[in-house]
């Protein structure tokens, strides 16, 4: 059964010139060769073939080969073919094995054993450029880059909601994952300013004046303090100037409003 089949047409020329007469016309070689990259992406296209139709996921994998160099795989003054049968893969230590044929106008030319490794590849959302602290992140500052599943950790980023409108923590480079705690809000808040204390309940609303101990992001909580009882508060930010203070004992504004109201 044939996996998958890779054409080889990438050619370099190389003129060898005769010089010991100059009667003697020009010659001309023309050498094809496979690398190592060829294989692997040849390996990772029957891979991915085969297990989708094992187990539909929609992932794609990719292949390496064990021992693989930067010089060619196999060269040729024709064009020539390739061929992978015989794939086999471990799925519980992520390793694959195959024959690997080199055909010329229909005539294996050469076969050779391989192995290597494989990994289940997903997308995440990277940025195109470095971004810095304080700058707005849109949806033009970022792409889709593939990366092994092993190196997406649960704080991984994995779409774009949780990225656009924010702004970095430190300086992030391009064409990496990026991690849930490198974001962070826009400040709407800053720190001394004065913002509307709101506290809520099903039956009322008591708003007064105070004064932000700390930056803040929508949905951030920080400490406010109350400008008449200059009592401290913790309080979630709604707005440029609006803070929904957070009775004792709750973690959030969303949280059931409590039984009792708190001393204000």
């Amino acid at each position: 059964l044939i996996f998958a089949a890779l054409t080889i047409l990438l050619a370099s020329t190389v003129a060898i010139a005769n010089d010991t007469t100059s009667e003697q016309s020009e010659q001309k070689s023309y050498i094809f060769n496979i690398t190592y990259e060829n294989a692997q992406d040849a390996i990772s296209k029957a891979l991915t073939e085969k297990l989708s139709s094992e187990q539909p996921s929609g992932k794609t994998i990719a292949a390496t080969i064990n021992g693989s160099k930067t010089t060619p795989l196999y060269s040729s003054n024709k064009p020539v073919s390739v061929e992978i049968r015989g794939l086999k893969e471990d799925s519980e230590r992520n390793n694959w094995s195959a024959s690997l044929l080199i055909t010329s106008d229909d005539n294996v030319v050469s076969a050779m054993p391989l192995s290597g490794r494989y990994s289940l590849m997903s997308e995440v959302p990277v940025f195109k450029r470095a971004i810095k602290n304080g700058e707005l992140i849109s949806e033009a500052d970022i792409e889709f880059k593939s990366f092994p599943e092993v190196r997406i950790n649960n704080d991984i980023i994995t779409d774009t909601a949780s990225i656009i409108g924010k702004t970095p923590v430190r300086a992030i480079s391009p064409a990496r994952p990026v991690r849930t705690s490198e974001i962070e809000g826009i400040a709407i808040i800053k720190k001394n300013a004065l913002v509307q204390m709101r506290y809520k309940t099903a039956s009322m609303e008591i708003t007064t004046t105070g004064q932000a101990l700390a930056d803040g992001a929508r949905g951030d909580v920080i400490e406010v303090r109350n400008s008449n009882s200059k009592k401290i508060m913790r309080a979630s930010v709604i707005d440029s100037n609006i803070v929904d203070v957070i009775a004792q004992g709750i973690q959030t504004s969303q949280a059931a409003a409590p039984a009792m109201p708190i001393n204000y």
